[in-house]
This record gives structure tokens, sequence and C-alpha cells, in this order.
């Protein structure tokens, strides 16, 4: 059998480090260390046979146990983890849905599923939401090992259950973590780059090692960017998705905003968070050309019309 994929990422982003709003390139995160990873339970893919005598069922059983553990045993339980372990859920759910009984055991999209499955089992009490939505997701798992019919219908209601616990619209055409050539890897096009667990980062480059950067940023909620055939966009902490798949943003939360899309037209009274605010205003997509941008104390107004984008920083926003 192979040897389930968790993602490291994952791991380090239970940390909750945030990291303060730059156009540097940050620092790898850090996060507790551990050699559980070299003992992670299997993913069940053969019967061996020293379990010859077990039914399919029981050793699924058996897998969903260890993996219950080691998630507890390796994960804590604490606010900034749960929402890292929802974010990752997030971004993973919608490649999880095309997986196959034929190719989801070397998926490392499927590993940050399945922990994230048993996160949610091992630290949340049967017949709450996380537990139910835990229970659904381990169910479709268990269609792709016993190769039985369910598997789409346990998924939908594993994605429903999650919108509804963080209020958040999960996506099924994503980008996670990771360095992408631009029609190669992902199409040209414009992008909404959303953080995982509050310290996202993008990075646009013209080459592959990343020395001739277009635009970068870090961000808490999300970006918004413009991509070139032949460009090379780089993903920390954060995931894509085709801006067509995002018709609404929250408000209260969102960093950057596309007018004529997630606001309408018209004059904003900004106001500082504490200290100092900062806005600006782009005229397109490539956060190059600027309408306006200035920091701020207090309150200020701004003025956007359709096409432009809208980025807040440390300040919100009333028509």
């Amino acid at each position: 059998m192979k040897k389930m994929l968790i993602s490291i990422l994952l791991i380090l982003a239970l940390a909750g480090c945030g990291k303060t709003e730059t156009n540097e390139t940050p620092e790898a995160p850090t996060g507790r260390q551990t050699s559980a990873a070299a003992t992670t339970p299997e993913t069940p893919s053969e019967t061996p046979a020293a379990t010859q005598s077990k039914t399919p069922d029981e050793i699924f059983q058996e897998y969903k146990d260890e993996l219950v553990a080691y998630a507890t045993d390796t994960l804590e339980l604490n606010n900034s983890s749960v929402e890292a372990v929802l974010a990752d859920i997030e971004s993973v759910i919608g490649e999880v849905e095309g997986l196959t009984a034929d190719n989801y055991v070397a998926s490392d999209d499927y590993s940050r599923f399945i922990l994230g499955m048993a996160y949610f089992g091992g630290y949340f009490d049967p017949g709450t939401k996380g537990h139910v939505m835990s229970e659904y997701g381990f169910e479709a798992a268990k269609c792709l090992f016993l190769r039985t019919e369910g598997f789409a219908d346990n998924m939908a209601q594993t994605r429903a259950l999650l919108e509804d616990i963080t209020g958040r619209k999960t996506y099924s055409n994503t980008y996670n973590s990771g360095q992408y050539k631009v029609g190669t890897d992902i199409p040209a096009g414009e992008y909404v780059i959303f953080a995982n667990s509050g310290a996202g980062y993008f990075c646009l480059s013209s080459d592959s090692n990343g020395n001739d950067i277009i635009t970068n940023n870090n961000f808490k909620y999300n970006s918004i960017i413009s991509v070139l055939d032949g460009e090379y966009l780089a993903l920390s902490r954060s995931y894509a998705v085709p801006i067509d798949e995002v018709q609404t943003l929250p408000l209260d939360e969102a960093d950057m905003l596309k007018v004529g899309m997630h606001i309408e037209s018209g004059e904003y009274k900004l106001t500082a968070d504490g200290g100092k605010g900062y806005y600006c205003v782009y005229n397109d997509g490539r956060q190059d050309d600027i309408e306006a941008n200035k920091n701020f104390e207090s309150s200020a107004y701004v003025t956007v019309k359709d096409g432009q984008y809208l980025l807040l920083s440390r300040c919100s926003f009333s028509q």
C-alpha cells in the first residue's frame, strides 16, 4: 500500500502565524515540528495477506480510527487550528470531488481532505456540524475504497456542511499553493486568491525563478490578479479561483473587490480600523495602473467606477 501523503503545509499553517502587509517576499512559515508523519496511517488500497480474514468494512474502520488518533495527537485544538483546517478543506474539496477509485490514493488533495475529516471527527462531539461533516467525508472516502456508489452524494453533503460551518462558499475549480506557468498549468485570466488561515501571499513574475517580479502581495482574506500566458504565478498559504466563480465576497472581510461585480460603483466612506488605514483604486486587474491611493487617519472618501478594483487595508467602508 502507498503511504498517505500528509501535507506539511497544513501542519505548519496550524501555528496561525500572521504576516505583516508588505510587498516583500515573506519568510517561510514556522510551526510545531513532528516526527509523526513517518508513522501516518496508510491509505487502504488493497487487502494485505495479514488482514484477509477481515472484511473491507473492518479494514476501512481501522484506517479511520488510526487516522483520527493521528490527527488529534498531531494537531492542536484551538480557534486558529480549526480555521486553518477548514481553510485547507476548502482549498482542496473541489479537486477531491473529481477523484476516482483509481487515483485517489496518490492524491495529496485527498490526503489533506481526509486529515481534515479526521480532525473534526476526533475533536468534535457526535451530532455537532463538524462531526457530521466528518462522517459524510469518511463515507465518501469509503465509497472510493470499496468502489461503491454514493461518493458524489456524500461529497455534496460534506460541501454543504462545510459552507454552513464557515459561512463561506466553496469552489469547484481551485489552484492550491504552488507555482503555476500560465497557459500550461493554469489558464490566462483573472483570479481571486484566497488566504489560508488569514495569511496569504502571491507573486506574479515573468520568469520561472521569480526574479523579475511583476507584482506580489500579502493579504489577510483575498486579492485579485489578472495573469497572462507565459507568466508564473506562485501561491503561498493561499489558493486561486477563477473570478467568474466568485460573484460575491464578504464585504466585512474582503481585502480587494471588483467594482461592478462585488460592489456597486459610487462613493464610499472609509473608516480606519485603528491608527492609519489605506486604500488603493486600480484601473485594471494587474495591480499596476493606480487611479488613486492614500494612507489616512480616522476616515476618508473614495469614488470608484465599474471595472475598477478597490483594495482596502486596515479599514472598512460604507456607502
